[in-house]
């Protein structure tokens, strides 16, 4: 589910470059692209969860192995549903200014969280381990453990700092 805001940041400059505005079709646009998106998620922290339940790797090599092996499925989603909409977007077949701004949430929203995907969910999946399972963290604090819970941090305030650009931009540009 961590993902999911940052396919809206992507509808949000896919419909800022296509001049378009934020209506019911990109509303339903975003609704389709989180299918997707958790989709592509799910299948990045099942395989994590997979090696490190049945290969005993731990949290890191897990984190990197999982993302090495789902890369090609996570991009391979990502570009038959580009494809596959990409007509849609630029009015093939008539209605491009009734389907054109779904098309293009879709599209942007996936080519913004599919280059962030393989990155943010293993922040998330390592953040929320520290989170809820602090006694391993604090006994094997050290400098490195340090910089990447200040790094997990930035990604979450930029992130936030994200959605409230999306939705200051909603509110303003839109009507």
């Amino acid at each position: 589910m961590g993902s999911i805001p940052f396919a809206c940041i992507g509808v949000v400059v896919g419909l800022f470059v296509t001049g378009n505005k934020f209506g019911f079709m990109p509303g339903v646009g975003i609704v389709a692209l989180s299918g997707v998106v958790v989709n592509d998620a799910i299948v990045l922290i099942d395989h994590i969860n997979q090696l490190r339940r049945n290969d005993g790797m731990e949290l890191d090599e897990a984190l990197i192995q999982g993302g090495m092996n789902r890369f090609r499925a996570v991009l391979m989603t990502s570009i038959t549903t580009i494809v596959g909409i990409f007509p849609l977007a630029i009015g093939i077949g008539g209605g491009s200014e009734f389907w054109g701004p779904l098309g293009w949430s879709i599209i942007f929203g996936l080519l913004f969280s599919t280059t962030l995907i393989l990155m943010v969910v293993p922040a998330f999946y390592k953040l929320s381990e520290w989170l809820f399972c602090p006694k391993f963290y604090w006994h094997n604090d050290n400098a490195l453990m340090r910089m990447v819970r200040i790094a997990m941090y930035i990604s979450y305030g930029i992130g936030i700092a994200a959605i409230l650009a999306a939705m200051t931009y909603f509110v303003l540009f839109t009507g």
